[in-house]
């Protein structure tokens, strides 16, 4: 059997009660993917912008919260249609989905060949490299988004305070 830990073991008793035919397990799956991406765009937001929000410090900021924009991202799951978030500049770079990508495969390449040097250490191995190399984003950045996608709470500066507990894999 899978080795999954508490929250994933909740998670799929839930998933398991509602769903009765794999289809229905492939639409939840399907959402539950598109949702994650969305917080953690949201967290890259925050981030980007320097305060949370509907935070009273990004009043006269400079810039702020500009709405969404639609994007169609295909998974392994299929096509699936999530919100990006937009800033009044124009200078939000998204990274864990960048502009005009539209599939995921990259992402799990990433999360697969990194994830065998552990999710602590900052080394890449040789076929992570180049994944890891278009992306800006600091291992400290990038385990608060991580840390705030999994809580459902995209917001960097509770994650930031929170130290994301992994155990490493076993390769």
């Amino acid at each position: 059997m899978t080795q999954l830990n508490e929250k994933e073991r909740e998670l799929a008793a839930l998933l398991s009660d509602e769903c009765q035919t794999s289809a229905e397990l492939t639409a939840k799956l399907k959402n539950l993917f598109a949702g994650a991406l969305e917080k953690m765009l949201e967290g890259e937001m925050d981030e980007h912008l320097g305060y949370e929000k509907n935070s009273a410090s990004g009043i006269g900021s400079g810039n702020s919260r500009n709405g969404y924009g639609k994007k169609t991202v295909r998974s392994e799951w299929g096509e699936s249609e999530i919100v990006v978030p937009r800033d009044r500049n124009g200078s939000f770079e998204p990274q864990i989905i960048e502009k005009r990508q539209t599939r995921t495969d990259d992402i799990e390449m990433r999360r697969r060949t990194g994830s065998c040097t552990g999710p602590r250490s900052r080394r890449t191995t040789p076929s992570a490299a180049p994944a890891y190399s278009r992306t800006n984003i600091s291992p400290r950045k990038r385990a608060a988004l991580t840390t705030a996608a999994a809580q459902g709470n995209a917001t960097t500066s509770t994650a930031s305070s929170v130290r994301p507990t992994f155990s490493r894999p076993r390769c």
